[in-house]
């Protein structure tokens, strides 16, 4: 998704949904902005609320799209997570 808070916010200000998306949208740049969460939580909130108004099916295309980009794999990370976890077992 992003590669900073910074992107992060910039991308959620640019997002044009509808109020019950946006609701979840703004909810999480208030975090980054004012509690300053780390932005891996951010997105888990980000996902869970819009997986939420997907099983409610209140998402709009826009908010399909993002939710679908929300849910891409980010493989860097992902690997770095599985080598620590992996590391970590080998004693």
């Amino acid at each position: 998704m992003a590669k900073t808070k910074k992107d992060l916010l910039t991308v959620l200000a640019q997002l044009s949904l509808n109020p019950a998306e946006q609701v979840v949208v703004d909810r999480a740049i208030e975090r980054l902005k004012t509690t300053h969460d780390n932005e891996t939580v951010v997105l888990g909130s980000l996902e869970s609320g819009f997986r939420r108004l997907a099983l409610e099916q209140k998402l709009s295309e826009q908010g399909l799209a993002f939710f679908t980009e929300l849910q891409k794999p980010d493989f860097a990370r992902d690997n770095g997570i599985m080598w620590s976890m992996w590391l970590s077992n080998i004693h």
